[in-house]
């Protein structure tokens, strides 16, 4: 009798832990799903790229600024429009990547790290 009963639960234990291993393994492995995410961080990935570059060009503005001599009004003029241009380029790209993050993770995609 005592045989039984352990082999009935040896018998349980086994196919509930093949259940979860087959449950876990179609979650991660679901084709369309990695697809999608794989776009929408790849699109994530372009656009922070553009806004470190926005960022990189509005240094080298702001440093020219710096160098710039007053008495050239016009250069200093110019600078300051280019830096203005900048600054909303770059609250541009930052709303486009905080709109990409927030649909990311809309979509469901597991396992990201923003």
């Amino acid at each position: 009798m005592l045989r039984i009963v352990l082999f009935i639960t040896f018998f349980f234990n086994q196919v509930s832990f093949a259940a979860d291993r087959d449950f876990s393994r179609s979650i991660i492995t679901d084709p369309s799903i990695s697809r999608r995410c794989d776009a929408l961080i790849e699109t994530r990935n372009h656009k922070l790229g553009y806004k470190q570059k926005i960022q990189a060009l509005l240094k080298r503005c702001e440093r020219l600024l710096k160098m710039a001599p007053p008495e050239k009004r016009t250069l200093v003029k110019k600078l300051k429009q280019t830096r203005d241009h900048l600054d909303q380029e770059l609250q541009l790209a930052v709303d486009k990547l905080q709109n990409q993050e927030e649909d990311i993770i809309r979509k469901g995609c597991p396992g990201i790290s923003l």
